[in-house]
């Protein structure tokens, strides 16, 4: 566990979210989505696992196959989370989100456990995975007004630096790295201090963080050993010090040993 850093200009935490539903599920042969709504598509809390409530989709329950939403236990992890970095004197100033449902829920979470009650997510669609993973194209996401409505903390007035239409299906991993690199320094050239929390996905703990700490992008069997030591919920802390950037890990302790999977 990282060492609290109080002489930084700016700090990023990128965090990966928490653990998935259909995952979950799937271990155990169900079925969640026949099992959550009814032939109406009316949601139905069938397992204490299931969240407490879900958003109703412009294209129904099957909107939830490619974005899931993440277990009760896992949303309880995000607020302990935010918890344990606000009692760590960790504030959080900025927070951006991939606009996958598990990474909105998880943002949600870590602000409810930072008790930052003003705070405001800003749906960023360049958080989102590498596309290589996407094996049905890209997932049909919520937009900004839509998480508003269904009762997320979200920045109406945020406008997204990438657009998810043109991401490129057959994108490389070089590609993903550079697309997560573009991004965070446009990011960081909306803020001159400050903490921003980034949610998105296994690899964002090192497409985010790699080259901007100076480091190549990793080759794919490489990238794949890092991802597999990602769980859950998993934190990589970087500070800025005299106009370089340093990796310096996690800045809480691990919550959730599960999740070692790439998505």
């Amino acid at each position: 566990m990282a060492a609290v850093v109080s002489d930084s200009t700016r700090r990023l935490l990128v965090v990966r979210h928490s653990e998935r539903c259909d995952y979950y599920f799937k271990k155990r042969g169900v079925k969640w989505i026949e099992s959550a709504f009814d032939a109406n598509g009316h949601y139905r809390r069938f397992d204490p696992q299931m969240p407490l409530t879900l958003a109703n989709r412009s294209g129904g329950p099957h909107d939830y196959t490619d974005d899931t939403p993440i277990t009760a236990s896992g949303y309880a992890f995000c607020v302990r989370a935010g918890e344990l970095l606000r009692e760590r004197g960790i504030v959080v100033n900025y927070v951006y989100s991939s606009p996958a449902y598990r990474c909105v829920q998880t943002a949600q979470g870590i602000i409810e456990g930072l008790n930052a009650k003003e705070m405001k997510i800003r749906i960023e669609p360049g958080l989102f995975q590498w596309m290589h993973w996407c094996k049905h194209g890209l997932p049909p996401f919520m937009n900004a007004e839509q998480f508003s409505r269904a009762g997320f903390s979200i920045d109406l007035s945020y406008k997204a630096i990438d657009d998810a239409a043109k991401f490129d299906e057959k994108e490389t991993l070089l590609d993903y790295y550079n697309r997560s690199f573009a991004l965070v320094r446009s990011i960081l050239d909306s803020h001159s201090e400050g903490t921003i929390l980034l949610v998105g996905h296994a690899g964002s703990l090192d497409t985010l963080t790699r080259q901007l700490s100076g480091k190549k992008p990793r080759e794919r069997a490489e990238f794949r050993q890092f991802l597999h030591k990602i769980s859950y919920l998993a934190i990589n802390e970087v500070i800025e010090r005299s106009n370089e950037w340093k990796i310096i890990g996690s800045p809480i302790p691990s919550l959730i040993n599960s999740g070692l999977d790439r998505c």
